[in-house]
């Protein structure tokens, strides 16, 4: 016999901040509840355990309060969203016939030492489902802790047994307490000894097997003297510390095994999931008995169907389109029907509504087709409505807006028209609509033809170039070679850590689980320590750039020799566009060799050349206008050098006494401000003390009192309502700032300073690409976008058209939002992308 008994807290905060949030139509959040469901009955399945229950803590104040008020202390409260779901979640247990046990001044790890305790005097087998490893120390011959773990995104389930914790962690369950009263643990605020840390601890138990032990050998030989002090300093703290981490196995509470047997689902159950709309587990859990099958889809060929249609839905799907009109699925052969699918895809006056329209643009562009007029793009309207959502797969999307659970891509033609229905819903209900349909569906046409028209590459200083740099990192091997005394292979992290740490005994970083880094932030830090540190980091920018782009520049060119960068609307949180195959937006500029390969960009067309426009300082331009700082807004009025006012104020000298080095640091701090540098970063920067660094960020705080303003409210904002927005309406959803781990809600609050700004920045980028892009259109100028790079707009043009596109170019990048500040942009003109510079 078995019972399995699932720690309640610990799953359903996992599946919280683990899941996509989750709304049903009456606003009901169910993310936590969904993903709780799915782990359990994921493992229920597996093990099939023959009793089951659920523990929950009941409220934050137990035992261990009274024995440490600072137990837990740093301990944030339940998020609304999840706090409005466990109410729900007990609901439903209950309607599953899934007892669930609390106790009040006990935590759920108490209760379920006392069922595993229980389990064993009756000779049960008991599993522990919990994402807690404090429960570790329960397990024994009859108790298997599974512990939940995500690695890559994708939740699995370890087993522990005796001798798995003892092979992880090198004690046993029982001094795994021992363990955890030596290093303490940050996230329930138990202290331990302080300066022990896990090792140490480790080491400890392995030889003296308890805290008892340790302190009755206190005198061994054994101990360090270092760890000896530490120890006696904080005697009590340790056996206190031990206390507050050992599970109470007896917990008064009434307990019946026979009350836990695993019994069918109550009659009421379907009402409440078809009230949280989890349609999958009503089929999965069979509570429909008289429920028809899903039937298989039925496809017709008969393309007349079309005829007279004013809205059709299409999916193309490798070499398939797949095609709802008016709830008639069509599917045809793409290649061998486009020439009769033609006219109905140019036809203006039919909407077209699918799924990834950039990508069908391009691909009915190949083969002859202009698609005209399409209304509606599922993920362009998912994304906009939450782009913290790394998940937007079309089946994805199709359970997230109207709960349908579909297994293949194609199955999502049936329910287009329901899911562009719910998501324009959802965009008129969170004032997102204009967002959507003013900016990012044209864009998305604009991208398309980007994409098409693609760049040109000198394919043949392309490979002298890579033969140039194959020179330069064999030149630089040598090199690193002889002033390290021996050949090794400088790729391998391994050997490179044996030769800097080892053998030439440099000051090591931190360390991995192969050995101590030797990342770049690791070496940066070790320059002037050894000429060969420079040498390396050479090496490693030429061989960057040779893999990065050069290599991979020759594969992704076409017969033309035209590269067509793939651009992407859908990726970043921000709103800021991105590009793959290659990353333009990572090509270095501020190396030489770096801004080499910009010269082998150059127009499509012989003989035309590029126009670009920079916007100059639009970041903080943004920020002037959202914190309302007279002395910003008056400095960019007046064309000031922002940098020279703000060194100005750090440092209190009259603006004409700023030399180089004081604006160079008001620039990193004007910037670092922006992405909520703290005073530790801000220090390494500049390469003073953290004190001296927090001394700047306070003078500036203190001269410019808006922004400091602007930083606690928009942190206030986001911690209340769980997100924030661009100028434009804009949301992202901030999770990070609900967070158990601290590092990760500072995360979270510089996400929250920072997207207003990078957001409205994307925004302000994209009008000014369509305001572009129309007036190209409408002056009927020989001009195409061809690139966006971070601040940065390209165009192609004709060399007559030159002087005409440049006018257009910095007056539609200058217009496209009204701000208190002047929006500027410095111009460029040459006949590759290096010459724009």
């Amino acid at each position: 016999m078995k019972l399995m008994i699932v720690d309640g807290n610990s799953i359903v905060n996992r599946a919280f901040y683990g899941i996509r949030p989750l709304t049903t139509k009456e606003g009901i959040p169910t993310n936590a509840i969904y993903g709780f469901l799915n782990i359990l009955f994921k493992v229920r399945d597996e093990k099939k355990p023959d009793y089951l229950t659920v523990a929950f803590d009941v409220s934050r104040k137990t035992f261990r309060n009274e024995m440490f008020s600072d137990y837990k202390a740093n301990r944030k409260g339940m998020p609304d969203d999840l706090a409005k779901q466990m109410p729900y979640l007990k609901e439903v247990l209950s309607a599953l016939n899934i007892p669930y046990l609390e106790k009040e001044g006990y935590e759920a790890d108490d209760i379920i030492g006392t069922v595993s305790k229980k389990c064993e005097e009756n000779n049960i087998a008991c599993e522990i489902l919990t994402g807690d490893r404090d429960d570790l120390q329960l397990c024994s011959d009859l108790t298997t802790v599974l512990l939940v773990t995500t690695k890559g995104g994708k939740t699995e389930t370890v087993d522990f047994t005796p001798a798995g914790v003892m092979l992880k962690y090198e004690v046993n369950p029982k001094e795994f307490i021992d363990l955890k009263g030596l290093m303490g643990d940050s996230s329930d605020n138990i202290p331990g000894v302080a300066g022990v840390g896990e090792k140490t601890a480790t080491d400890l138990i392995k030889e003296f097997k308890s805290i008892e032990n340790i302190y009755a050998n206190i005198e061994s030989d054994k101990i360090k003297a270092s760890v000896k002090k530490k120890l006696i300093a904080d005697e009590k703290m340790a056996y206190l510390s031990k206390e507050l981490a050992t599970i109470n196995v007896n917990v008064p509470i009434d307990l019946s095994f026979d009350d836990f047997k695993i019994k069918s689902p109550k009659e009421d159950a379907i009402e409440l999931f078809e009230k949280l709309e989890f349609l999958s587990f009503i089929k999965r859990l069979e509570l429909k008995e008289t429920e028809e099958p899903k039937k298989e889809l039925e496809f017709s060929d008969d393309i007349s169907l079309l005829n007279g249609a004013d809205k059709l839905y299409y999916l193309i799907i490798e070499d398939y389109i797949y095609i709802n009109i008016e709830n008639n699925l069509i599917k045809l052969n793409l290649l061998e029907n486009i020439e009769k699918l033609k006219p109905y895809f140019e036809d203006v006056n039919i909407k077209k509504c699918t799924y990834g329209a950039k990508e069908t643009i391009i691909t009915l562009y190949s083969m002859g087709v202009i698609i005209r007029n399409i209304d509606f793009d599922i993920k362009i309207a998912a994304y906009v409505c939450d782009p913290s959502d790394s998940d937007l797969r079309i089946t994805g999307i199709v359970y997230s807006a109207i709960k349908e659970d579909i297994k293949e891509d194609f199955e999502a033609i049936a329910y287009l028209p329901s899911v562009c229905e719910a998501l324009s819903d959802t965009l008129n209900e969170n004032g997102l609509y204009k967002l959507y349909n003013d900016i990012e569906m044209p864009i998305m046409e604009i991208l398309a033809g980007m994409q098409i028209r693609g760049i040109k590459v000198d394919t043949e200083s392309l490979t002298e170039l890579s033969h140039k740099y194959e020179e330069s990192i064999n030149a630089l091997t040598k090199e690193i070679h002889l002033l390290c005394g021996e050949e090794f292979n400088i790729n391998s992290p391994k050997q490179l850590s044996v030769i800097l740490f080892e053998k030439l005994g440099l000051k090591a970083g931190k360390k991995t689980k192969t050995g101590y880094s030797t990342d770049n932030s690791v070496l940066e830090n070790l320059k002037g320590e050894h000429p060969v540190i420079e040498k390396l980091l050479e090496y490693r920018t030429i061989a960057k750039l040779k893999s990065t782009y050069v290599d991979s520049l020759l594969s992704l060119c076409d017969e033309n020799n035209i590269l067509h960068s793939k651009f992407h609307q859908t990726v970043t949180q921000t709103g800021r566009l991105s590009s793959s195959e290659p990353n333009l937006q990572n090509i270095p500029v501020r190396i030489e060799l770096g801004r080499e390969i910009r010269k082998l960009f150059t127009p499509v067309k012989d003989g035309n050349i590029f126009i670009s426009a920079d916007y100059s300082q639009i970041e903080l331009r943004v920020l002037a206008q959202i914190c309302g700082d007279e002395n910003l807004i008056n400095a960019f009025k007046n064309n000031e050098d922002i940098h020279a006012q703000a060194a100005s104020k750090i440092f209190n000298v009259p603006i004409d006494e700023v030399t180089s080095k004081m604006r160079s640091d008001a620039k990193t701090v004007n910037f670092g401000i922006l992405y909520g540098k703290t005073e530790f970063t801000l220090a390494k920067d500049l390469g003073i003390t953290r004190k001296e660094a927090k001394d700047i960020i306070d003078t500036y705080l203190n001269k410019y009192p808006n922004i400091k303003r602007y930083m606690t409210d928009i942190v206030s904002y986001a911690k209340e309502n769980g997100y924030v927005k661009t100028l434009l309406g804009r949301i992202r959803f901030i999770k990070e700032l609900s967070d158990r781990n601290f590092m990760t809600r500072q995360f979270g609050e510089r996400i929250a300073l920072n997207t207003p700004i990078q957001g409205t920045a994307a925004d302000i980028m994209k009008i000014a690409m369509i305001k572009t892009q129309r007036k190209i259109n409408e002056l009927k100028l020989d001009a195409k976008i061809v690139l966006q790079i971070h601040d940065e707009l390209v165009i192609e043009t004709s060399k007559e058209n030159a002087d005409k596109v440049k006018e257009v170019l910095r007056e539609c990048m200058e217009s496209a939002l009204k701000i208190n500040v002047p929006l500027t942009v410095s111009m460029g003109a040459g006949e590759n992308l290096y010459e724009l510079k």
